[in-house]
């Protein structure tokens, strides 16, 4: 991922702040529209659930131009993930309702630039969470 297009999904997440909330609760919705079975999985309240998610994308955003930083936070993040059941195929699921919701709550600021940089950006972590959930 180049320089710019780091500073361009930092740039896009900003834009989502003021929208975090809805974010969040679209994600949620959708999720378990998409995926009724993970249901089980989220033992909190959906609005902290909601909350988690949001801390975690801006971990994420933050940590790009710090490679290290990234990979240690989600390997951590990985490893909490299998403690909750969380399985490798779930992450395309998760993905793909990421970027939809993205796109339901940010309309016309979400561009298709803006798609495929974040489809891209969640296909790394996505990887790198699944290599380290392996290593547990």
């Amino acid at each position: 991922m180049s320089p710019e297009d780091i500073d361009r999904l930092q740039y896009s997440f900003g834009q989502m702040v003021p929208q975090k909330d809805r974010i969040a609760a679209t994600f949620y919705k959708r999720l378990f529209e998409t995926a009724p079975a993970v249901k089980p999985l989220f033992k909190g309240p959906i609005d902290q659930q909601g909350q988690k998610l949001v801390l975690a994308l801006k971990q994420i955003v933050l940590s790009l131009k710090q490679p290290n930083d990234l990979m240690d936070y989600l390997s951590k993040l990985a490893k909490r993930h299998v403690d909750y059941g969380a399985e490798p195929a779930h992450y395309d699921v998760v993905g793909a309702v990421l970027l939809q919701t993205f796109e339901e709550v940010m309309g016309d600021d979400f561009t298709p630039e803006d798609k495929a940089l974040w489809g891209a950006a969640y296909g790394v972590v996505a990887d790198a969470m699944i290599k380290a959930a392996a290593e547990k």
